[in-house]
């Protein structure tokens, strides 16, 4: 039998982290893979933070001998004791004599350390298969524990034309019902928090929560984020009366509405209060509390003046874009922020294209540079 090559292993090591996709933040996504006589004897993944890391799982789950077996693992194995103990200390005790990785640990703390001990205890390491992949799978992971902020992606719905609403200001619906529900599935049910401005409480009265078809709810559902500088929300707001899940409202420091702050508090509501800039809520500022809160991927929805704010702060990681075959005109666009020169435009790259239906989903990653590519923006 021809050798497996190594890439094949860490594809595998890939889809074993993903299916825990949204339950391991704070931590990484991490498969792990355990491979003798070119044969995957044993694997495992780190199903959410405070369980097992993926390499004990498959350490723990395999048979007979593995003194001449490989592990794969998309990241570094870990060195020191937190909620668990380390992995490098598992896997030096398990016999195994080669490790292959993706991708050492972005957290500077531990950066190369785990790959260090290894070497020391005889285990030869191969590094560096798949990192490209490795670093896309763990973006989340990589944004939060080196920038101290929450991975924010934007997801929009609009038509063919740019617009996210008509002339009355109503959004219901661009996008078919299919499509709805399938950004539920993909986006809502992995994030930690998804962000809406009050106009879009105001108008459309969302849920903002992540359901099936069926109307059955994910496992997990979002932390529910909406920016009010002026405390307008309705005391009766749909997404009050249906608490899945956290709810923050984000007020300017200026407000002093007690009862009504009072009564929302009451209900499980947490009101945040954030210094103003230029009248509207200090983003910048706001990402870096969140993160304190523990939200480490952060989904904002909308509409058209919180996603603008989002882009000109350049705060944005990444976008989601689902056309509808519709053209309705007027002044309602996605992007109502600053006009830009085609120079000095975010660049949107690693561009990914998926046809729903009669509706295209466009993804890319947010680049905010000049054209030149030589000043930072």
């Amino acid at each position: 039998m021809p050798e497996i090559k190594h890439e094949t292993f860490m594809k595998r090591c890939f889809n074993l982290a993903k299916r825990a996709e949204g339950f391991t933040n704070p931590n990484p996504m991490v498969g792990a893979v355990i491979v003798k006589d070119n044969k995957i004897i044993s694997e495992g993944y780190h199903k959410q933070a405070g369980e097992k890391h993926a390499e004990i799982v498959a350490i723990e789950k395999a048979k007979g001998n593995l003194k001449s077996a490989t592990l794969y693992v998309n990241l570094e194995p870990c060195s020191s004791f937190g909620r668990t103990p380390p992995c490098t200390e598992k896997i030096i005790k398990s016999g195994i004599k080669k490790v292959v990785i993706a991708m050492s640990d972005p957290n500077p703390a531990h950066n190369g350390k785990g790959i260090e001990i290894l070497r020391k205890a005889g285990i030869e390491v191969i590094e560096g298969i798949l990192k490209p992949e490795a670093e896309d799978l763990n973006r989340v992971f990589i944004k939060h524990i080196t920038k101290k902020i929450p991975y924010i992606t934007v997801k929009s719905a609009i038509t063919l034309d740019g617009r996210i609403s008509d002339y009355t200001g109503s959004s219901k619906w661009i996008t078919s019902e299919g499509l709805r529900f399938y950004f539920h599935k993909e986006l809502r049910s992995k994030v930690d928090a998804i962000v809406v401005g009050i106009n879009t409480v105001l108008k459309d009265n969302p849920l903002l929560s992540a359901r099936r078809s069926d109307n059955s709810y994910y496992k997990k559902q979002p932390v529910k984020i909406i920016l009010d500088s002026k405390f307008r929300i309705p005391q009766d707001a749909r997404l009050l009366r249906e608490i899945k899940s956290d709810v923050i409202v984000v007020v300017g420091d200026d407000v002093t509405r007690t009862r009504k702050k009072k009564f929302l508090e009451a209900m499980g509501v947490k009101i945040l209060p954030q210094p103003l800039k230029n009248g509207k809520i200090n983003l910048p500022r706001l990402v870096k509390d969140l993160y304190k809160l523990g939200i480490c991927h952060l989904l904002v929805e909308g509409g058209g003046k919180v996603i603008s704010s989002f882009l000109e702060e350049k705060l944005a990681d990444e976008i989601y874009l689902a056309y509808a075959p519709l053209i309705i005109g007027g002044r309602n666009l996605f992007y109502c922020g600053r006009e830009m020169k085609l120079s000095r435009g975010i660049r949107v790259k690693n561009l990914s294209f998926k046809k729903f239906d009669n509706q295209i989903i466009i993804k890319g990653k947010l680049n905010y540079v000049y054209r030149n590519n030589k000043i930072p923006r």
